[in-house]
Formats: C-alpha cells, structure tokens, sequence
C-alpha cells in the first residue's frame, strides 16, 4: 500500500514538472516569435524568422524523459492581430491574412526520447 503511495506520489511529481517545462518552453518560444513580429518586413519573411526564432529556443528546453520539445513549423504556431474593439475591450484575429501581425501563440509537443539521441 505504502509502496503504491510512494509511486503515485513520484508519478504526479514527474507530471508536475513536465508540464512545467513545458510551459516554460511555450511561454520561451512564443517571446522569441514575438520578438520577430516586424510591421516592416514582407509577413512571410515575418513567419519564416519567428518560426526559426521560436524553433531555436524551444530546442533547448527539456521536458521530463525528453531530451526536447517539438515544434512543428507553421502548424503550431498562428499569427494574428489584436485590434482594439472599444476601450479596454480587443478582439484577436487569427491567420496570415491579418497583418501586421501583432500577437503569436504557441502549441509545444514532446519531444525525443533520450535514448534516441
């Protein structure tokens, strides 16, 4: 019973701290993307730098057993506008269409298995 406790304790530990390097890592990668969001450049020249930019960073974060995350390009992270609705009220628009881009979000996956690097 004692043993059972002890593993479920480790288990939610470890499911714990996952999700908090994981979250350290979308929150990394989608600053750097940010930071990329240019109302000066052409928007795919924009997309291709954020996407390189928050790649970078999130190759560096480890999670749990994983020696990385994984982000998949132009398929987990969008680019949108916030436009100002009324005062203190915003809508976000999301897609390519809406430039200049001024917002990014983040979808962050698992990466590699140690071993298999």
């Amino acid at each position: 019973m004692i043993l059972g406790i002890v593993a479920l304790s480790l288990d939610m530990g470890f499911l714990a701290l996952t999700r908090n390097q994981m979250q350290a890592a979308a929150d990394g990668a989608a600053l750097a993307a940010a930071m990329e969001l240019t109302s000066s450049s052409d928007p795919a020249t924009v997309r291709a730098n954020a996407i390189n930019a928050a790649s970078d960073v999130a190759s560096k974060f480890h999670n749990g057993d994983r020696s990385g995350v994984a982000l998949l390009g132009s398929r987990d992270i969008q680019f949108g506008q916030q436009v100002t609705i009324a005062p203190g009220q915003y809508q976000n628009n999301w897609g390519n269409q809406y430039t200049p881009y001024n917002i990014v979000k983040v979808k962050i996956n698992r990466g590699l298995n140690k071993d298999a690097n």
